[in-house]
């Protein structure tokens, strides 16, 4: 069981929220100086509302940069305070940034006090050191998320007085000071980006910009405010494609040159410029190629979508931090990086080209990019800041569970309660002051189910009446698990929650009975319940019961024989990360209230074909053997599981973003060096 706190109101009813005893949910986010600061912040603003629309935010900047006119654009107040920026050109200047940074922070602590904040957040840039340096003043905690790969003085300033370090990508924290600890979150981005499918959206993306079918799309994209060098290179580039019709350019020049740029592309026919891209999401639909800056939310946004691009880092960069947030990219072969004084024309149309007319070689550009955790971001940052509270199965000489072993949360950020889940009494004490329930407590092995079946009635359906009992008691909301297990062999397929439930062993009649219990509370008492059904999801860290690690074990182990049960059933195999995430997103969406949600990927694949392809990705050599002391009772063998997952979509926004290749690949890394907590050598009932 895994309880979060202070995220959410108490919820009772049919979807009613009750006004929570404490006051909304107030923030203060310091960012401003350049879009690359700003939009993330905007983009952390709209995830806090996703998590508490009640919430209060509010954003710090100063005077001189593009969050006077941002910010209060998309709808939030903006304070402003008078902080210099962090930079050695300002000559002797710079030595009144001590004074200015004291004065700020006392300005901003007063901010904070009126505006009765909770948590401070500092995005980075100058403007975001005063309000980590209020919150230092006032008492209150503090998060600094730093977005590039080589962290700013601004932030390697404020990271000193916070021990909540975010980053945006994992190389940064090579670069952080010594004795600092960081987690890895991401690069918040907007909705329209975070949601992007590019596919989806390109033939509405480029009738918006008048591209023709047939012709290739290069855009150009020089930050928030242009960039001349790209802009030269791209009129030169457009001048030498005038006679081409299977080419186009658009170019983003900034507001400053746009005048002059269209008078020097007048009469050019593939060539527009534009001061803004107010639609970037449909630009990166259009585009079939990038050339841009390499700012930290450009290289995040390239990767989230997996968009093919030529960087051209900014030379004049602190600690040339661009050329380090362009590596991201280039080191992996999703992005080429071309140094400022070689971008021009000529030089562009020898890289570009090879690549326009190589749609094979784009492909392969846009899969090596890795998406890592952007698009989710923003939502990870308002979710880490929960407290959380595990039940773990109590057991002799204190230890804590397999759980505790691979908390990634530092020593005393996750509370640990021993206990039993068919224990009333102790499931009463660690739901307490709880917003939200994930009861995950199960026995899961379906072999064993067959050897002792009252075990799985007492945890899995005694245990779930206690953990409903407990939320109604203390005005929790509970999201349970069930398991897909529940649907027995497809009768239709894709299996939607509508689909017929058929108890096929004992562990899957004691879900089916779980499950009901579970859902009496809402009809019932108006317990806020959603039952949440993932389909076999596997990954790092999983049970040595399971197919997966059970393959993987041997292989690891050296096996030249691969002992299975039946290879012919199908599965729909959903990595742990989406099937957290699915969790998460249901536990904010109120219309998940009262619902049945699958959480599967769709597709399906033969336990044969997977143990084919997990010995491909182990890189070892094996054959597969039938054992027949692993096969199920013929009737219960369930032969096929595939997921309508459409119900998770309309309901929470949810869409598993884990390629089974790719999941497959991380756990049996994952495997080969943990091998020694799987007992590969015998079968795990």
């Amino acid at each position: 069981m895994r309880t979060e706190h202070g995220r959410h109101g108490l919820r009772t009813g049919r979807g009613r929220r009750t006004a929570p005893p404490d006051r909304p949910l107030s923030v203060v986010i310091g960012a401003g100086g350049t879009g690359g600061h700003i939009y993330p912040g905007l983009a952390l603003a709209e995830a806090l509302h996703r998590a508490d629309p009640r919430a209060v935010i509010s954003f710090v900047g100063t005077e001189r940069g593009l969050e006077t006119g941002l910010i209060p654009e998309a709808g939030y107040r903006l304070h402003t305070v008078g902080m210099i920026p962090f930079d050695a050109a300002l000559g002797l200047r710079r030595y009144l940034l001590p004074a200015a940074l004291l004065r700020s922070g006392r300005q901003c602590q007063e901010i904070l006090r009126a505006q009765g904040a909770q948590v401070a957040v500092g995005m980075g840039g100058y403007p975001s050191a005063p309000v980590i340096v209020g919150a230092r003043l006032a008492g209150l905690p503090s998060v600094v998320h730093e977005s590039n790969a080589v962290p700013g003085r601004a932030n390697r300033f404020a990271a000193r007085l916070t021990p909540h370090i975010a980053l945006a990508f994992d190389r940064t924290r090579a670069h952080l000071p010594a004795g600092l600890s960081a987690q890895t979150v991401g690069m918040p981005l907007t909705g329209a980006v975070a949601r992007l499918d590019r596919a989806a959206l390109r033939a509405e993306a480029r009738r918006h910009f008048e591209v023709p079918d047939h012709a290739r799309l290069l855009v150009f994209n020089g930050g928030s405010l242009g960039a001349a060098r790209l802009t030269a290179a791209a009129v030169e580039l457009a001048e030498r494609w005038r006679h081409r019709t299977d080419r186009r350019l658009l170019i983003k020049t900034g507001p400053a040159t746009l005048t002059e740029v269209r008078a020097r592309l007048a009469g050019n026919p593939v060539a527009q410029a534009v001061a803004y891209l107010d639609r970037m999401d449909l630009a990166y639909a259009a585009a079939d190629l990038m050339v841009c800056r390499a700012g930290s939310a450009t290289v995040a946004e390239l990767s989230s979508i997996r968009m093919p691009a030529v960087l051209v880092p900014y030379p004049h960069a602190p600690h040339d931090h661009q050329t380090h947030n362009a590596r991201v990219l280039s080191d992996t072969g999703a992005g080429l990086l071309l140094p400022d004084r070689e971008c021009t024309g000529e030089r562009l149309a020898a890289l570009v080209e090879p690549l326009l007319a190589d749609p094979a070689r784009l492909a392969a550009m846009a899969a090596a990019a890795d998406p890592g955790d952007h698009a989710r971001a923003a939502d990870l940052l308002v979710t880490r800041g929960a407290r959380v509270r595990a039940l773990v199965h109590y057991k002799p000489y204190a230890e804590r569970g397999y759980l505790a072993r691979y908390l990634a949360e530092p020593d005393g950020a996750v509370e640990m309660i021993a206990g039993d889940v068919r224990d009333v009494g102790r499931v009463l004490d660690a739901v307490a002051g709880c917003d939200t329930v994930f009861h995950l407590a199960a026995l899961i092995g379906i072999p064993y189910s067959y050897l002792a079946p009252e075990a799985y009635v007492q945890t899995n359906v005694v245990g779930t009446q206690n953990v409903a009992a407990a939320c109604l008691r203390h005005g929790a909301r509970l999201l349970h698990t069930s398991t897909s297990e529940v649907y027995g062999t497809a009768i239709t397929a894709p299996i939607s929650e509508e689909h017929p439930l058929q108890p096929q062993s004992p562990y899957s009649a004691s879900k089916i009975g779980a499950d009901m219990l579970a859902l009496s509370y809402w009809h019932a008492f108006e317990l806020p319940v959603s039952v949440v059904r993932p389909f076999n999801t596997y990954g790092p860290r999983q049970s040595a019961r399971a197919v997966i690690p059970t393959v993987l074990a041997q292989l690891h182990a050296g096996a030249r024989e691969i002992r299975l049960g039946s290879t012919t059933p199908t599965r729909d195999f959903t990595y742990a990360t989406d099937t957290a995430e699915g969790f998460l997103a249901i536990a904010r969406a109120d219309r998940a209230i009262g619902e049945v949600i699958n959480l599967g990927t769709g597709s399906e694949v033969s336990i044969g074909d997977l143990s084919k392809a997990l010995i491909a990705a182990s890189g070892r050599e094996a054959e597969i053997v039938v054992d027949p002391s692993r096969l199920r009772p013929g009737g219960s063998e369930v032969e096929r599981l595939l997921s309508d997952n459409r119900k998770a979509h309309e309901l929470a926004g949810w869409q598993p973003r884990v390629a089974l290749a790719e999941g497959l690949r991380r756990t049996s890394d994952w495997v080969a060096e943990h091998l020694h907590l799987l007992a590969p050598d015998r079968y795990q009932v």
